[in-house]
């Protein structure tokens, strides 16, 4: 039988497949073929087609891109992928990297992981194996997917430790934190100082909900620019309801949105998505993480609150505190800033950091309670404006390599 794959080479590779480097025409591309004895198990199978189907969806430059899968005489039923000129982040890590080269790659890891977190999807089998490092910018391409189809699939020994209890133990759906726990076996295999030991162990809390909430919230913490309070507050569904509008405001705030038709689409997303997350056991304790306050007050919001009702100066009570939030979001950027930074790395500190806008907007609005309509334009109004300022200040503080 004729072939379009020629120029076979086998890959030295961990975990349920073998890979083979060849060429289809003049292209290099990677397959991926169940080993033994995976190779003969049904459920091994599906995982093998469900990766196919999963991965196909995915289109970012920090996942490897899935190309088909199809039936080749000698290798059966294969995977076919891109080929990246990489080492496998094992390798990376031997190679005597400093502690700030590290973090910088669980950094990017983060940021890889958010790409499929945002698609409400999720790796699912991260791991030192699993994670290529590209060899000529050092970025991080995740290879293989397992998503949250596999709970009961027995992963290889290589795996294991980095594989989170529930994860494990297949009785409840897993979600993005299991990936955090994942981050947090990679960063303690890292030997890094004892600075990240809370970050670490956070990332390692056997019960998820004492994990960081999503990878935002980790990059927030390995700037050092976030803490989370220690108290964690209930949240009821309708609570999540008024954060849901909480977030569109923020997005009006950021980008600028005045269509109401846009501003009304974008509102009925995010109750929609609140209320699907209600109705999963799960949300009850994420909404746990959700109300989760950092360095704030009790004293701020009664203030606020009493303040608003009779009637005194609003603007001056809630500017101090838009100020100093904003300045804690945005210190740690001016000064990786004006540290040295490329163009490339300014552009990937962008989101994490209108992520953590939003989450100042959402702190501080809480912490208002009750308001009038007025009281929220001029909160607005505050918010939007020094919001502006410190964008401008960190566009420009210093000059880029």
């Amino acid at each position: 039988m004729i072939t379009a794959y020629t120029d076979f080479k086998n890959i030295p590779s961990n975990g349920i497949y073998n890979t083979i480097l060849c060429k289809k025409g003049d292209k290099d591309v990677v397959l991926k073929q169940l080993r033994e004895p995976y190779a003969s198990q049904a459920k091994y199978k599906s995982v093998q087609h469900k990766e196919y189907t999963y991965g196909k969806k995915i289109d970012s430059p920090y996942v490897v891109k899935y190309l088909g899968e199809e039936d080749l005489p000698d290798y059966g039923h294969v995977l076919v992928t891109e080929y990246v000129e990489a080492r496998s982040l094992a390798v990376y890590l031997s190679e005597g990297h400093s502690d700030e080269e590290k973090i910088d790659m669980i950094k990017s890891i983060a940021e890889a992981l958010n790409s499929l977190h945002q698609l409400n999807l999720i790796c699912g089998v991260l791991n030192p194996y699993t994670i290529m490092v590209t060899c000529q910018d050092d970025r991080p391409v995740i290879t293989e997917l397992r998503g949250t189809y596999n709970n009961t699939i027995d992963e290889p020994a290589d795996y294991q430790k980095y594989i989170s209890p529930e994860q494990k133990d297949g009785t409840i759906t897993v979600d993005r934190r299991t990936d955090i726990y994942s981050i947090g076996v990679l960063m303690r295999d890292m030997g890094l100082t004892l600075s990240y030991d809370s970050i670490i162990k956070k990332c390692c809390s056997i019960g998820r909900n004492d994990r960081f909430y999503d990878c935002d919230d980790l990059i927030m913490n390995l700037h050092g620019s976030y803490k989370r309070s220690n108290t964690n507050i209930r949240v009821n569904p309708q609570v999540l309801a008024v954060l849901a509008i909480a977030v569109v405001t923020a997005a009006v705030v950021w980008l600028g949105v005045s269509n109401l038709d846009k501003l009304a689409e974008v509102f009925n997303t995010e109750k929609n998505e609140a209320t699907e997350q209600t109705s999963a056991d799960t949300i009850t304790n994420e909404s746990e993480n959700v109300a989760a306050v950092g360095e704030k007050t009790d004293s701020f919001a009664k203030q606020s609150t009493t303040a608003a009702a009779k009637g005194n100066d609003f603007s001056s009570i809630v500017s101090p505190n838009v100020k100093e939030t904003l300045d804690k979001v945005y210190q740690p950027y001016i000064e990786e800033r004006q540290s040295g930074m490329t163009l490339n790395t300014y552009k990937s500190r962008l989101r994490p950091l209108r992520s953590q806008v939003k989450k100042a907007y959402k702190d501080i609005a809480r912490d208002l309670g009750s308001i009038t309509d007025d009281e929220r334009q001029i909160f607005d109004n505050l918010f939007a404006e020094y919001n502006k300022q410190k964008q401008q200040e960190f566009a420009t503080c210093a000059p880029l390599k």
